[in-house]
């Protein structure tokens, strides 16, 4: 699986038979557009191509062998993906932290998309991913939510390619650029 970060809350996700784009605002090739603020997102859909799906609340759907999770938060949409045999879960813009009773429906998460705001550490430690992608990063904050999570020194990479096999057994922060 190959992931790219596009800006802002965007990633592409690129799986063996799918692909998959986040809240997308620029102009890429995508199966299915996810939407976790509908609103502010459907806007931006005439720049993604090809998608044949758009998913934009809470439920359960499958695309192209990718089964995604929706869960309502506090106005925006959260989504956990099975892909290729690997847990993802893309926090959106999320404006407040997570209860106990909403993290549990994010069981084994392998990689976690967050916003770099506030006290994200907590939530990092309840959803004990293997690999954290921080999303909504501008030069102000980066440095801070590294230090905050003990991963200072970190540089940005182009893309994260990852398979089952290849997940770390400890927290890695990955930080992509857009």
């Amino acid at each position: 699986m190959d992931i790219y970060f596009l800006g802002q809350g965007a990633v592409r996700i690129r799986g063996k038979k799918t692909t998959l784009a986040v809240d997308p605002f620029t102009k890429i090739e995508a199966d299915a557009a996810l939407l976790t603020s509908y609103d502010e997102a459907l806007s931006q859909l005439p720049k993604v191509n090809n998608f044949r799906v758009v998913i934009s609340g809470p439920g359960e759907y499958e695309v192209g062998g990718a089964a995604i999770l929706g869960v309502g938060v506090g106005g925006i949409t959260t989504y956990s993906i099975k892909i290729d045999g690997i847990s993802l879960f893309h926090a959106g813009a999320i404006t407040r932290p997570l209860t106990d009773a909403e993290i549990d429906k994010y069981p084994n998460i392998d990689i976690a998309f967050l916003p770099v705001v506030g006290e994200i550490a907590s939530l990092i430690a309840k959803l004990e991913p293997k690999i954290v992608i921080p999303i909504y990063v501008t030069k102000e904050n980066i440095d801070q939510f590294l230090k905050e999570v003990g991963k200072e020194g970190l540089s940005p990479k182009d893309k994260l390619t990852v398979s089952r096999e290849k997940l770390p057994p400890e927290l890695e922060v990955i930080w992509l650029k857009a």
